[in-house]
């Protein structure tokens, strides 16, 4: 019976689902540029709908010349990464634009991205920033952390350590890995807030935790050295890990040390070079220095 009632229950959501398509399908051929976008994510999601990005954009594009702004972003989006589209940077960059004119803050953030690379359009680096604010007082973190790096760096801004945090900690309540390790790591410099090794290791937890590389690694560090957290080598070498095999240069030579020095596990030369020379690749300096010393260890 209750295998019955199983199938029922899917067949009747199955046909809940084909019933809305239905509805949007009709609503979007009349021309609402509401339909037109849901339609448009259905084909990109393949939700109701057999899956179509090329579809999916032919109707984003009649949604965002009715003005609908986040049909713009998402199309400027498929233009930038080549979703359903050839990669057209300045065609992107004009969807973008357009988004941003009705405030609508991922097409603000995204564009203020086109002003710091010069993706479509040439560089401004204080365009960049005035979008990236508009965008962060709204709430989007994307924006928050790019803006918060911005003061840090004092790209289109003059650098202000305390405003880095500040946004920086808005991004990163909302759940933003990015923001939250370099939220850490004004915690661990002392830059705009005061030095906390407690409250940097709890931001890299919750960064580490959504598998940011950097992150990992950086939380390897404080296990390694008991900064913020008790002294663990075994839950360093795990960070270290979890960080390597992202890429994560830094991650990959500490991990490298952990095997040449035999912490948190065997000593292993073959594996503590493997991973040496994985991170000097990444031109990491002391990775580099490193295999200089093995290399002459085995002759």
């Amino acid at each position: 019976m209750l295998i019955i009632a199983f199938f029922i229950c899917a067949l009747l959501a199955l046909l809940a689902a084909a019933t809305h398509i239905d509805e949007v399908l009709s609503k979007a051929k009349s021309g609402d540029a509401d339909a037109q976008y849901d339609l448009a994510e259905a084909f990109m999601r393949g939700d109701g709908i057999p899956k179509n990005e090329e579809e999916a954009v032919k109707h984003l594009l009649e949604a965002a010349k009715q003005g609908h702004a986040k049909a713009q972003f998402k199309l400027g989006y498929c233009h930038e990464y080549g979703i359903g589209v050839s990669v057209d940077y300045a065609i992107a960059a004009k969807w973008y634009q357009m988004g941003a004119d009705q405030e609508y803050p991922p097409a603000q953030c995204y564009l203020g991205r086109c002003y710091i690379s010069g993706t479509g359009l040439a560089i401004n680096h204080t365009e960049a920033v005035r979008l990236f604010k508009m965008a962060a007082e709204q709430g989007h973190d994307l924006a928050q952390s790019n803006l918060g790096y911005c003061y840090e760096n004092g790209i289109g801004i003059p650098v202000n350590h305390v405003e880095a945090a500040k946004w920086y900690f808005r991004a990163a309540e909302q759940g933003f890995p990015a923001a939250q390790t370099n939220l850490a790591l004004c915690y661990i410099r002392g830059e705009g807030v005061s030095e906390n090794y407690e409250a940097a290791a709890e931001w890299l937890i919750k960064a580490a935790e959504q598998g940011h590389a950097r992150a990992q690694s950086l939380l390897g560090d404080c296990y390694t050295n008991g900064a913020g957290v008790r002294m663990d080598v075994a839950e360093a070498v795990r960070w270290y890990q979890e960080g390597a095999h992202q890429g994560d240069a830094q991650a990959q030579c500490s991990l490298g040390k952990c095997y040449y020095h035999g912490s948190g596990l065997l000593q292993d030369y073959i594996e503590a070079v493997k991973w040496f020379r994985l991170a000097a690749e990444r031109g990491l300096a002391e990775a580099q220095a490193y295999l200089g010393v093995e290399s002459q260890t085995l002759v």
